[in-house]
C-alpha cells in the first residue's frame, strides 16, 4: 500500500471574529427593570401623604377664614344703631350701648358685627352706670340695629342715712331695693313728716352701709348693712302694720331694730327673731294704744315678754 504523506507545519489559528459580530454581554438583570427608580420606604410615602394633606387642610383654613373676615367686615352686616325703650336715660343709654359697638376683638373682628356684638358687654356697662335699672334686654332687630329695653328697680324702702341721723323731718333720703341696695336719688317731699301715717308712705330705714360696697358715686350702690336680714324685717314690718300699727321708720343698730310709728312711739325687736316678736306683738297691742302719744316704747326683745314704759313714768 502506497504511503500518504502530509506537510508537518505551523498549526494555523482560527480567525478571530469580527468585533462588530462579537456577541454582547449577558446583563444580569432584566431590561425592563433597567429604568425603575428604588423602591421607597412605606414610612417615607406616607411621610409626604402627610405634609400634602396638612398643606392641603392649612390652605383651606386659610381661605375659609379669610372668606369669613370677609364676610364680617361687610357694611351691610354691621351695627350702626341702638333703640332705647323703658326706664332711664333713653340718649345716655345709646350713647354707651354705641360706644361698646367701636372697636375690635384681637383687631380682626369688629365688635359691631351682626353676628359677634358684644351684648354681655353693652348689658354691664348700662348696668353698671344707672343703678336704677335692674335689668336689660339686648336683641337684633334688624341687620343695623339693636333693640334694648330696660327694667326699673322696684324700691322697697326709703334709706335716710345712719340711726344717728333719725330726725322727724325728711332729709335726703335714697329709695332701695328690698336686698338692701341703694339705687337713686328719692323724690324730696318738703314739710312732709318722716313718721307720717299716710298709707302711700315709703318706708324710712336708718342703718349704717356696708363698708366694703361703697363706691366713688355713695351712697348710690352700696348696699345696707345686715342686706341679707332685710326681707325678714321688711316682712316684720308689715306683720305689725296689719294689727293696725303705722309704722312710719325703722333704725337697724346692729341685732336690733326700732321700729317707729306716729307720734314717737318706739317698738324694738332682735333681727333674725321675727315670728317670735310678732306672736307677742300681736297678743300685747289688743290692749294698748301706740299712736296717742301715751307709750314711749314697746319692748319686744325678749320671748313671751312685753316690756313697756308710759310717757311720765
Amino acid at each position: 500500500m502506497a504511503k500518504r504523506s502530509f506537510d508537518i507545519g505551523p498549526k494555523r489559528r482560527k480567525a478571530a471574529t469580527p468585533a462588530s459580530k462579537a456577541k454582547p454581554a449577558k446583563k444580569n438583570t432584566h431590561p425592563r427593570l433597567a429604568t425603575r427608580a428604588p423602591k421607597r420606604k412605606l414610612k417615607d410615602r406616607r411621610r409626604e401623604e402627610g405634609v400634602r394633606t396638612l398643606g392641603f387642610m392649612v390652605f383651606s383654613v386659610l381661605v375659609a377664614t379669610g372668606a369669613i373676615l370677609y364676610v364680617l367686615w361687610l357694611p351691610a352686616l354691621r351695627i350702626t344703631e341702638a333703640r332705647v325703650q323703658g326706664y332711664g336715660n333713653a340718649e345716655a343709654i345709646e350713647t354707651i350701648a354705641k360706644a361698646e359697638l367701636k372697636g375690635t376683638y384681637g383687631g380682626i373682628v369688629p365688635k359691631n358685627s351682626f353676628f359677634f356684638y358684644p351684648e354681655r358687654t353693652i348689658r354691664a356697662a348700662i348696668l353698671e352706670e344707672f343703678p336704677a335699672i335692674a335689668a336689660v334686654s339686648v336683641s337684633r332687630t334688624d341687620m343695623h340695629a339693636i333693640a334694648l329695653k330696660t327694667t326699673p328697680r322696684a324700691s322697697a324702702f326709703w334709706w335716710c342715712g345712719t340711726p344717728e341721723n333719725l330726725s322727724a323731718e325728711i332729709g335726703n333720703c335714697y329709695d332701695a331695693d328690698v336686698e338692701g341696695l341703694v339705687f337713686e336719688k328719692a323724690v324730696e317731699l318738703s314739710a312732709e313728716v318722716a313718721t307720717s301715717s299716710a298709707s302711700d308712705h315709703m318706708l324710712h330705714v336708718y342703718a349704717h352701709l356696708e363698708t366694703g360696697s361703697t363706691t366713688d358715686q355713695y351712697p348710690l350702690k352700696a348696699r345696707v348693712e345686715g342686706a341679707k336680714m332685710l326681707p325678714d324685717v321688711l316682712r316684720f314690718v308689715k306683720a305689725i302694720q296689719g294689727f293696725g300699727v303705722p309704722v312710719a321708720s325703722i333704725a337697724i343698730r346692729g341685732e336690733e331694730a326700732d321700729l317707729f310709728v306716729e307720734p314717737s312711739t318706739r317698738i324694738t325687736y332682735v333681727i333674725g327673731h321675727e315670728r317670735e316678736a310678732a306672736k307677742s306683738a300681736e297678743a300685747a297691742f289688743k290692749k294698748l294704744n301706740l299712736v296717742d302719744g301715751s307709750l314711749e316704747y314697746v319692748d319686744l326683745r325678749f320671748d313671751g315678754k312685753v316690756y313697756l314704759k308710759r310717757r311720765g313714768e
